[in-house]
């Protein structure tokens, strides 16, 4: 359960409009001034997320940024419409399929009837596509699929992973290692057939964007999974702006002064452009914020002491230190 203590994005607004004189009733506000007033509190927002020229620091990473996620290794993903394979030929048909959509160069497919996957060497359109080695088998058509899968397009709010990648808790294996892409391209073309097996190296690559979406990564692996493993790690994330849909600032009620204070401090240099009692106390309540943020998340041990050295007991404890007799 939420706290109550929560700072939510209607009292920022609120806040933030009676700082500007507008009152405290944002019905009553002209759409110019809600939107001055969202500018602000996005701006202070920016300002809480990523901290610049704090105190000593120049910049500090909240560790709420990098939350855990997983990733599941798919086996194999049904493919739309009916497909036909021919004995001796590297020509597959299609009817009613999805071809340029739901494949690419690279990606392995195989009629559900038939064990054998085959690597796609390009695609010609929707219903027609070429394998980079002849079908071995009687001619026929039915459904089919394709996989294993070996890219995973990520969340829109991944920017990164921050630390290591581990399989699932029990399965004994170690993690795979992080490569460039290209050496990830490098692998899987070093021969005729993909291999197959538990991944041993991973890549993050950025996918082809426009700026009308979402601009995402996605991750890949080698070799190709062969089940369906899975894969933990800490995340580095990019949040939304607050709004009426995402109503809660980030890292919960401890940090909400801080929160408001930014979005004021804002408000305070839009208004004359110049830093006064709210740039202040921003900055004493963020470096709180990011001391208390530390502190959450440093070990409260460096680990074991083998020899027993750190162990204290009442045969231990030593006269303190004096000088002269007193003190110091």
């Amino acid at each position: 359960m939420a706290s109550t203590l929560e700072m939510s994005y209607a009292e920022l607004v609120i806040r933030v409009g009676d700082f500007l004189g507008l009152g405290r009733d944002a019905t009553a506000w002209s759409t110019d001034d809600g939107n001055r007033v969202d500018g602000y509190i996005e701006s202070g927002y920016r300002s809480f997320l990523y901290p610049q020229n704090v105190g000593k620091q120049y910049a500090h990473e909240w560790k709420f940024l990098h939350p855990m996620d997983s990733v599941t290794m798919i086996t194999s993903t049904a493919l739309t419409g009916t497909l036909t394979f021919t004995d001796e030929s590297t020509a597959v048909t299609g009817s009613g399929t999805l071809f340029t959509t739901e494949l690419s160069v690279g990606d392995t497919v195989k009629l559900d009837d038939n064990d054998t996957w085959y690597t796609v060497a390009s695609i010609t359109s929707a219903t027609a596509l070429v394998l980079k080695t002849e079908f071995d088998g009687t001619t026929a058509s039915g459904d089919g699929s394709s996989g294993p899968e070996y890219r995973y397009t990520m969340d829109a709010d991944f920017t990164g992973i921050e630390g290591a990648m581990t399989y699932f808790p029990g399965d004994g294996f170690k993690g795979p290692l992080q490569v460039g892409e290209g050496q990830i391209r490098a692998m899987r073309q070093s021969s005729a057939n993909v291999a197959s097996g538990r991944p041993t190296h991973f890549a993050i690559r950025w996918l082809e964007a426009t700026g009308e979406a979402t601009h995402r990564a996605e991750l890949i692996f080698y070799p190709t999974p062969n089940d369906t493993y899975v894969l933990n790690f800490p995340k580095q994330m990019i949040p939304n702006a607050l709004s009426a849909t995402y109503t809660t600032p980030l890292g919960g009620a401890v940090h909400s002064e801080t929160v408001l204070e930014l979005c004021l401090r804002a408000a305070e240099l839009g208004l004359d452009d110049e830093r006064g009692i709210h740039h202040q106390t921003a900055m004493e309540l963020l470096e709180t914020s990011i001391a208390h943020d530390r502190r959450l998340t440093s070990p409260s041990t460096l680990g074991y002491n083998g020899d027993r050295s750190g162990y204290v007991t009442a045969s231990r404890i030593v006269d303190p230190v004096t000088v002269y007799g007193d003190a110091p």
